[in-house]
């Protein structure tokens, strides 16, 4: 399980920073159910907390293919109506600053997309997302903190210390 827990996270990093990064610790891991041969697991992560360097992510391992035991018949498989959840965990990775190579996402009329991968601080990122919506509202009403802390999921703390500088 901790195996396939490492391949999601390595898919995490290099979609979030362009980078692998490391693993560096698993604060909790949690063994729910039996895995046997022949079973099919789909394991499924998420960053939960970005820090500098650090990634908290959780990971979920379901099973969804069994083995169907039938004597003389080592292939046969059914799959399961319900996934049965196996395995949860939780741990910590770290991409290095200097490998950090970040996507902005910028939410337009409820549309994530995602914008080539540049080298900005947090700062900076959450600059060009404000200033985006600035621009898409230019000719209306002015736009309140908490309305780009909405559309573009930045913290409203954290843009009024951005706008305040």
């Amino acid at each position: 399980m901790l195996q396939l827990f490492g391949d999601v996270a390595t898919e995490l990093l290099i979609r979030h920073d362009g980078d692998e990064g490391l693993f560096r610790a698993y604060d909790s891991v949690e063994f729910l159910a039996p895995v046997y041969a022949g079973d099919y697991i789909e394991a499924i992560g998420e960053i939960v907390e970005v820090g500098n360097t650090s990634r908290k992510m959780k990971f979920e391992a379901r099973k969804v293919i069994t083995s169907a035991n039938i004597p003389g018949n080592d292939s046969a498989c059914d799959v399961l109506e319900e996934p049965i959840v196996v395995c949860r965990a939780s741990g910590t990775c770290v991409v290095p600053k200097d490998k950090q190579r970040f996507k902005i996402h910028i939410i337009l009329l409820g549309i994530k997309l995602e914008v080539i991968n540049l080298k900005l601080s947090t700062r900076g990122r959450y600059g060009v997302k404000a200033m985006f919506e600035l621009a898409l509202n230019y000719g209306n009403e002015p736009l309140s903190i908490k309305t780009i802390s909405e559309r573009q999921n930045i913290s409203e703390y954290y843009l009024e210390q951005l706008f305040s500088a």
